[in-house]
C-alpha cells in the first residue's frame, strides 16, 4: 500500500509540473512578422508593409509598444530611420513600412515585445530583398540618358595619353520618379575606350576612359553634306573617323503616353516601339549589318521594332565623343587666313587672322577653359596690336551636331565660315602707332603657339600640350 501512495504521488507531481509548463507556456507573449512583400525593387520608391502580431496569453495584444529594427532601407520615405516603435491596435497588430534603399541588396528586419508582465521577449525576423526595378518601378526609354561633361578629348595625340571623363547615367520611372544608377544593373558597350559605373562620393556615376593601349574609333565612309580630305598618301579622312559612340543598356519599359495618368499602359496609348540596344558605329541612327548588338531575345540575331508594346525589355541611352588629334597644318586642316587676303595693313588699318585650329580629320582639337588651354600669338616688328589680346582662350568645340534620341548627325559646322564652333577664331591686328607714317613699310611676321590639354583634369593632371604652328602671316604696315 505504502508503494502505491508513493507512485501516485509521483504522478501528482508530475501532473502539476506539466501544467505549471502549460501555464508558462500561455504567459509567454508571441510575435510573428509578416510581410506584403518579401522582394522590392531598389531604388528609394519601393516599400514593404510589414505586420508584427503580438499575442499575450493567446489573445491580441493591443496597445503594447513594438520595436522595429532594420540592417538596410528606412521605416520613412524622406529620411533614413533604422529603427522605431509602433503601437499595437485592437487586433494584436503592428504595421510598418519598410522603403527600399538606392542600391540592391536584403535586410533582416528584427521586430521585439518585451512584456513587463511575464519579463519574457518575443522575438521574430523576417528578411526582404531590394532587387531591381519591377513594373511601375522600371526606368522607362527616352527618360534614361547618358551624359558625359566632355565630348571632345585628344586620344588621338601621339602619344594617346590616359584620359578619364565624368559621366552621369540618370533615369526616371513612367511617373517622372527619378531612379538611383544603384538600383538597376547596368550594361555597357563602347566603340572605342571604355565605361564603367562609379561607386563612392562624386558628383559623377559614371567614367569614360581612355588608356594608351586601347584601339580607335571606326573608319567611316562620309556622308551627304560632310567634309572631307585627303592624306599625303591618298587616305581619306572626314570628321566622323573620330566619332565614338557609347551605349549604357538596363532592363526598363518602352516609352508611352500616359493618357489617363494611371501609370499603366492601356491598348490606346500610344507608345515607341524600339529594337535590341546597338552600337551605332557608323552614325546614321539605324542599325547596319556587323554592329554589335544586346541580344535581347536571345536569337542569335538582331531584332528590330517588333509591332508591340513591351513592358518589360532592355532600354538604352546613347552618348558620342569625338576623338581628335594634334594640329594638321595644311589648306584645309589647321592653318592660319586673313580676311581681307592682302597683308598690307594701312595706317590706322587692320585685318582679321583667323587661327583655324583642326585635326587630320578637320575636327577642332580638344581644348578646356581649365587648366587655361589658348592662343598665343606673337609679332616680332612691335608695331601691332591684337583684340581681343596676344592670347586667346580656346574653348571645348564640335564641328557637328548629333540628334539626342537617334544619336544620328544632326549637322555638321564646317560650311558656317570662320566660328569657334568649326574650329576657329578670330582676332583683329591692327597698325598700333596710328598717324605715324613709315617710309618705307615695316614688315611683320605674326606666328601662332597653341596651348591645349587633351583631357578634363578628373583626379590626375592632364599635361597641357604646346603646337607651334610652323606656318606665320607676313605683311607690312604703312
Amino acid at each position: 500500500m505504502r508503494r502505491d501512495r508513493t507512485a501516485s504521488h509521483l504522478v501528482a507531481l508530475a501532473l502539476t509540473a506539466t501544467v505549471l509548463a502549460g501555464c508558462d507556456a500561455l504567459a509567454a507573449p508571441k510575435l510573428t512578422l509578416t510581410a506584403d512583400s518579401t522582394t522590392i525593387s531598389a531604388g528609394g520608391h519601393s516599400y514593404a508593409e510589414i505586420t508584427a502580431t503580438v499575442l499575450k496569453k493567446n489573445k491580441p495584444a493591443s496597445s503594447v509598444e513594438v520595436y522595429f529594427e532594420t540592417e538596410f532601407g528606412s521605416f520613412s520615405e524622406t529620411e533614413e530611420i533604422t529603427s522605431m516603435s509602433v503601437a499595437t491596435n485592437s487586433e494584436g497588430l503592428a504595421v510598418v513600412r519598410l522603403y527600399s534603399p538606392l542600391e540592391q541588396g536584403q535586410t533582416q528586419v528584427t521586430a521585439t515585445y518585451e512584456d513587463e508582465e511575464s519579463g519574457l521577449d518575443a522575438v521574430d525576423r523576417i528578411t526582404i530583398v531590394f532587387g531591381p526595378p519591377q513594373a511601375g518601378n522600371m526606368p522607362v526609354q527616352g527618360r534614361f540618358q547618358l551624359e558625359c561633361s566632355h565630348l571632345n578629348v585628344g586620344a588621338l595625340r601621339d602619344p594617346k595619353p590616359d584620359i578619364n571623363v565624368p559621366c552621369n547615367l540618370s533615369a526616371q520611372t513612367v511617373g517622372g520618379d527619378v531612379l538611383s544608377v544603384e538600383s538597376f544593373n547596368v550594361f555597357y558597350l563602347a566603340e572605342a575606350g571604355t565605361l564603367s559605373t562609379v561607386s563612392g562620393e562624386t558628383d559623377y556615376n559614371v567614367v569614360y576612359s581612355v588608356q594608351g593601349g586601347h584601339s580607335g574609333p571606326v573608319d567611316v565612309e562620309p556622308v551627304s553634306g560632310e567634309p572631307s580630305r585627303v592624306g599625303s598618301l591618298g587616305e581619306e579622312y572626314n570628321p566622323r573617323d573620330g566619332v565614338v559612340t557609347l551605349l549604357a543598356i538596363t532592363a526598363g519599359t518602352e516609352a508611352w503616353t500616359d493618357i489617363n495618368g494611371n501609370g499603366v499602359r492601356d491598348d490606346n496609348e500610344p507608345f515607341e516601339d524600339i529594337g535590341e540596344p546597338f552600337l551605332d558605329v557608323d552614325d546614321n541612327g539605324t542599325y547596319d549589318l556587323g554592329e554589335e548588338y544586346f541580344d535581347t531575345d536571345g536569337d542569335g540575331e538582331y531584332t528590330g521594332p517588333n509591332g508591340q508594346f513591351d513592358a518589360d525589355t532592355m532600354i538604352y541611352a546613347q552618348a558620342k565623343i569625338i576623338w581628335t588629334g594634334e594640329l594638321l597644318e595644311a589648306t584645309d586642316a589647321a592653318r592660319l587666313e586673313t580676311q581681307p587676303t592682302s597683308t598690307t595693313i594701312a595706317d590706322g588699318g587692320q585685318i582679321t587672322l583667323q587661327v583655324w585650329l583642326l585635326d587630320r580629320h578637320m575636327n577642332p582639337i580638344a581644348a578646356y577653359n581649365d587648366p587655361s588651354d589658348y592662343i598665343e600669338i606673337s609679332d616680332n616688328s612691335g608695331n601691332l596690336a591684337f583684340n581681343p589680346d596676344y592670347t586667346v582662350s580656346l574653348e571645348e568645340r564640335l564641328g557637328m551636331r548629333f540628334d539626342s534620341e537617334s544619336g544620328g548627325i544632326m549637322e555638321f559646322y564646317y560650311n558656317d565660315g570662320c566660328t569657334p564652333s568649326a574650329g576657329c577664331y578670330q582676332i583683329t591686328v591692327y597698325d598700333s602707332s596710328p598717324g605715324y607714317v613709315e617710309d618705307p613699310a615695316i614688315p611683320f611676321i605674326i606666328s601662332v603657339n597653341v596651348w591645349a590639354t587633351p583631357g578634363p583634369n578628373l583626379t590626375d593632371w592632364v599635361n597641357q600640350r604646346t603646337s607651334n604652328f610652323v606656318q606665320t602671316v607676313t605683311g607690312t604696315t604703312e
